[in-house]
């Protein structure tokens, strides 16, 4: 509790000298190497092409960022918990200082994981639009067919990118019904959050997350483990799919048997 007293006191130390003079850690004991497992959602089949290879990296150390963060809050939470109820029993701090403390606490359980899935699923949207932007590019340049930028404005970027090179360039791309209802439905759900801040799911959008999830716990889909779980798999599913198309594509282009 030494970090929290001095912290939350009327004397002028720089927070960089609490934190030199605290003893308290805050950090579990993590061994590196047993968390860099091969990425489970998506393996490149090749190694000539950076942009499969690129998304797989960056989607592996996604992964462990994700599971690395998980057990640090998990362990600083846990940890706030039992130093609160502690110092409540031991009544060694002011009223003052334990209500201020009891305040970080409890907006840090009411916020920490929910920055932290939907920081992760903002980043995952956006790496497989990425994934694609680049697909686009390299396609773009083999076969002398550009994207027209102002054509289908209305279309979201990864529907227009998947659309361009299936009825463009001619990829032999089979999304079903299902795996398109999943991405309009992730955007949405991304959407709401990047733009209200809003945590709470809409009514409406909830009935189109049930056709797609079936959460464990209630009838109540949230963005959880669950949740980014099905968003890592659905774009390693689809990645895996563009990839085989993208090499179908360059060996009958180029006549590689």
């Amino acid at each position: 509790m030494n970090f929290l007293k001095k912290f939350f006191s009327k004397e002028n130390a720089s927070v960089e000298e609490i934190k030199k003079e605290s003893t308290d850690c805050f950090c579990p004991e993590v061994d590196p190497f047993s968390h860099c497992i091969i990425n489970p959602y998506f393996k490149s089949t090749e190694d000539f092409s950076k942009v499969f290879s690129e998304f797989e990296t960056r989607m592996g150390s996604l992964q462990r960022y994700f599971e690395m963060n998980n057990m640090n809050i998990k362990f600083y939470l846990g940890k706030s918990k039992d130093i609160l109820k502690k110092t409540k029993r031991d009544g060694d701090e002011s009223e003052e200082d334990l209500s201020k403390y009891g305040q970080c606490h409890f907006a840090d359980v009411d916020y920490f994981y929910e920055m932290h899935y939907l920081s992760i699923l903002l980043i995952i949207f956006t790496m497989f639009e990425n994934l694609l932007s680049n697909l686009v590019k390299d396609i773009s340049y083999i076969s002398k067919i550009h994207l027209n930028s102002n054509s289908q404005k209305e279309l979201p970027y990864i529907n227009k990118y998947i659309l361009f090179l299936k009825n463009q360039c001619k990829l032999d791309i089979k999304l079903t019904q299902k795996e398109w209802h999943s991405i309009n439905t992730i955007r949405k759900v991304r959407n709401n959050y990047l733009h209200n801040l809003d945590t709470d799911i809409p009514e409406d959008l909830q009935k189109e997350l049930l056709k797609i999830i079936s959460p464990k716990n209630n009838n109540k889909v949230t963005v959880n483990e669950e949740f980014l779980d099905m968003c890592f798999s659905l774009f390693g599913d689809i990645a895996s799919q563009l990839e085989t198309s993208y090499w179908e594509y360059k060996r009958y282009t180029f006549k590689i048997k």
